[in-house]
C-alpha cells in the first residue's frame, strides 16, 4: 500500500471542521436575522467556533508541514515499510511505534466532541536510532492501520489537542 497526503484525506480530517463551520453559520443567522438576537449572541457564537477552529487549522497545517513530501511504501507480504525512497525496513526493525491520539480516539469512543478528534499522529521508533512521525494526513485511519503491523510493540497516549510536540 503506498500513503501520502491528499485531498481526499485532507477532507477526511476537516470534516467535522466543516460540518460546524455550516452548523455554526446557521445558528448565528438563525439567532440574529429570525429571532432579533442582538450582536453580542452572534459575537459569542463566532468566539466559540473560533476556540474550535483554531487548534484544528493549526494542527492540520502542522502535519500537513511534516509529510507533505513524504511517501510511505507498505508491503505486507514482504513485512517492510518503505518511507520516503530510502531503503526498506524490516517490520521487525521496528523497536516501538507510539500512537497520540485525542481522548475519543483513545477510548474508541465514536461519538467527536471537537474537530481536532479527527487527529492523531505515529512516532515510529527504530533499531538504528531513526525517527518517523507518520500522521492521520497520510493515513486516516492510523490506528487501524498500525494494528496491521506485526510483531510490533505499539503504546497509545491521549493527548487534549493532538499536536506534535
Amino acid at each position: 500500500m503506498k500513503y501520502k497526503i491528499s485531498i481526499k484525506n485532507q477532507f477526511i480530517a476537516l470534516r467535522m471542521l466543516i460540518f460546524n463551520g455550516i452548523a455554526f453559520i446557521g445558528v448565528a443567522y438563525y439567532l440574529y436575522y429570525l429571532l432579533g438576537y442582538n450582536c453580542d449572541v452572534e459575537l459569542g457564537v463566532v468566539i466559540y467556533y473560533l476556540m474550535l477552529t483554531i487548534p484544528t487549522i493549526y494542527i492540520h497545517i502542522q502535519y500537513y508541514l511534516l509529510n507533505k513530501n513524504d511517501v510511505v511504501i507498505v508491503d505486507m507480504l514482504q513485512k517492510t515499510i518503505h518511507i520516503n525512497e530510502g531503503n526498506l525496513i524490516p517490520f521487525k526493525e521496528i523497536k516501538k511505534i507510539v500512537i497520540f491520539m485525542s481522548f475519543v480516539k483513545f477510548r474508541r469512543g465514536f461519538v467527536k466532541y471537537l474537530p481536532s478528534d479527527n487527529y492523531q499522529y505515529a512516532k515510529f521508533e527504530f533499531e538504528d536510532g531513526k525517527r518517523y512521525t507518520l500522521t492521520s494526513l497520510m493515513v486516516p485511519k492510523l490506528e487501524a492501520f498500525i494494528n496491521t503491523l506485526e510483531s510490533v510493540q505499539i503504546e497509545r497516549k491521549r493527548r487534549f489537542i493532538p499536536n506534535i510536540v
